[in-house]
């Protein structure tokens, strides 16, 4: 092999496990996670903050099917062809509750339903100082779009988070789904399970996973910057695109 092939270390960290057999299981989202701790050459970071990393999986179903029925919903709910999740950065000082209220408006006006919402699933505490001081609030809702077909459903929810990303810009769509879920933050990868309880729970399962840290090379790091982003984790920098 060139050897200059393996001494580079000049892109980002991105990483894909995919169960053949179509199995989800735990393990597929602790291996990704592994794998990106392995790959901390790829990444960087800033008096030991990482700039950024991040998971997308399958929507964890049976986490959701016990929240809703705490919720006094059937848990079957979160099986149903139009269920949705959708996972939101919002600022975490003065007026969220506005912010909320404008994306619920966006989210019912455009066909569906929202059945629950949690915004305690996030550990702070456990980042950098400088990613602490700016950690957003993590606000998750599931949902039902009613629409005859999973295509149009997709094509849906697109729609909301488009509309979102004019109408409630404060907000930051990580993902709005039928079918995965992004855990993204500022920081290193052995920080994502520490943060997102959702990600050490034996409960969320994936059949795939993928990975990404970030290498920062002309923009300051951020949680609303670091990837996976709501469809795609890619090796560079099209968050500087206008």
């Amino acid at each position: 092999m060139n050897q200059r092939l393996v001494e580079e270390r000049d892109a980002c960290a991105i990483i894909a496990f995919v169960d053949k057999r179509g199995r989800a299981s735990h393990a597929n989202i602790v291996k990704t996670i592994d794998a990106l701790k392995k790959m901390a050459h790829r990444s960087g970071d800033i008096n030991s903050e990482g700039d950024g990393c991040g998971v997308l999986t399958d929507i964890p179903r049976a986490i959701w099917g016990q929240r809703l029925q705490d919720a006094g919903l059937s848990r079957h709910l979160s099986e149903s062809r139009g269920f949705f999740v959708g996972h939101f950065f919002l600022p975490a000082g003065p007026g969220p509750d506005e912010t909320k209220e404008r994306v619920r408006a966006i989210l019912t006006g455009e066909g569906s339903e929202v059945l629950v919402e949690v915004d305690d699933r996030m550990q702070p505490a456990e980042l950098g100082p400088m990613a602490r001081s700016e950690a957003p609030l993590f606000w998750q809702v599931c949902g039902l779009v009613r629409d005859e077909t999973r295509q149009e459903g997709a094509r849906r929810l697109f729609a909301m988070q488009t509309a979102v990303e004019s109408k409630a810009p404060e907000a930051h769509v990580c993902s709005l789904s039928l079918d995965s879920a992004v855990y993204k933050l500022r920081g290193t990868p052995d920080l994502l399970p520490r943060v997102y309880p959702d990600l050490r729970d034996p409960a969320s399962k994936s059949i795939i996973t993928l990975g990404h840290s970030r290498y920062s090379t002309n923009t300051l790091p951020t949680a609303e910057r670091a990837q996976p982003f709501s469809l795609l984790g890619h090796n560079g920098e099209i968050n500087t695109i206008e």
